[in-house]
């Protein structure tokens, strides 16, 4: 039987996350859910634990036990096999706000969009936790259309999407394997897909900060830069394979927006911040960017890294390999400004 929704839970040596993470899926229209748990080859306890589960609700939790391939495998692998007609993701060290969330089943069995929003929680253990809304008109569908220049919609996360499954299957979705960060894939590619969306003002994801060893740490993001750099490079090229498909201009507009602002922020986290081991890894994407898309190439050319006393384009002087010096001696100069100001 067809579920209303699958969840997917990619799970590696979560023991002490995903108890909390399952339980939060024991709601009162059980039912109308699928929970797919994709073990990527834990070494832990995680596939036990997973397997209490399926043993007490077979008919809601299923196991997809796997070779470990890296947080896109467990997507790839969960959708070939998900059956419910709205798809969510729900990573294993998180939860959901279990009572929200069975409300927002009973309004996906009536509805029938592209993409849902929700709210969610940051949760950082220490008292201080934020809930992100979006400045929309709540309980409607909405043309997506015309909130692509919503700026809440603008900076929209993994956390926040459930998709319509059939979408991402129409259009062969699928999520790079064997490297960090490819939750960005998943709010990129398949938003072209999107036309009709609804709101629900409720915060259903509880977005767990701070654990040591996240993909958010610091250190963890400088021996994993490169993999930054991969799903920029596969961004770029999902984006440009869309350049003469029928898409809205708002929709295209939007994902070459958003697109712009992950790959500046790449170049100043590798050239200003040292947000990496190796700066020669930038080379690959800027490569790849002259590659597919030339506009874009020339408009990074134009960012200004700017303070009172001086601003320079800092990409076109890096790009001039002779004048790394002089890149050097301002970025220094940029970063004691920035410390004493």
């Amino acid at each position: 039987m067809n579920k209303t929704i699958s969840i997917v839970i990619p799970t590696y040596n979560m023991e002490k996350y995903l108890d909390r993470c399952l339980s939060s899926l024991l709601i009162e229209r059980e039912d109308d859910i699928e929970v797919l748990i994709v073990n990527d080859g834990s070494k832990d306890s995680s596939l036990t634990i997973a397997q209490k589960y399926a043993s007490m609700y077979p008919s809601t939790f299923i196991i997809i036990d796997k070779p470990n391939g890296n947080y896109g495998s467990c997507i790839n692998a969960a959708l070939k096999v998900a059956t419910g007609k709205y798809i969510k993701i729900l990573d294993a060290d998180d939860a959901f706000n279990s009572s929200n969330f069975n409300l927002m089943v009973g309004v996906l069995a009536n509805i029938d969009v592209d993409m849902i929003l929700t709210d969610f929680v940051r949760v950082y253990g220490v008292g201080k936790d934020e809930i992100e809304s979006f400045n929309l008109q709540k309980d409607s569908v909405l043309n997506f259309t015309e909130i692509t220049n919503n700026r809440d919609v603008a900076k929209i996360m993994m956390h926040s999407v459930t998709y319509k499954l059939e979408n991402l299957l129409k259009i062969g979705y699928k999520q790079s394997e064997g490297i960090f960060y490819t939750d960005n894939e998943w709010i990129f590619l398949p938003i072209s897909t999107v036309r009709k969306v609804y709101y629900i003002k409720k915060p259903i994801y509880l977005y767990t900060l701070n654990r040591e060893g996240q993909s958010v740490n610091s250190e963890v993001e400088k021996l994993h830069s490169m993999d930054n750099i991969k799903v920029s490079c596969s961004l770029l090229i999902a984006n440009s394979s869309l350049r003469n498909e029928k898409i809205p201009y708002e929709i295209k507009d939007y994902l070459n927006t958003k697109l712009y602002n992950r790959i500046r922020h790449n170049y100043k986290d590798f050239i200003v911040l040292n947000k990496c081991l190796d700066i020669n890894q930038l080379q690959i994407l800027d490569d790849g960017i002259h590659k597919y898309d030339s506009s874009l190439y020339k408009k990074l050319n134009k960012i200004l890294l700017s303070a009172p006393l001086f601003s320079f384009h800092y990409i076109k002087i890096w790009r001039r390999k002779h004048n790394s010096r002089r890149l050097g001696f301002i970025i220094s100069t940029y970063k004691k400004y920035k410390k004493y100001k």
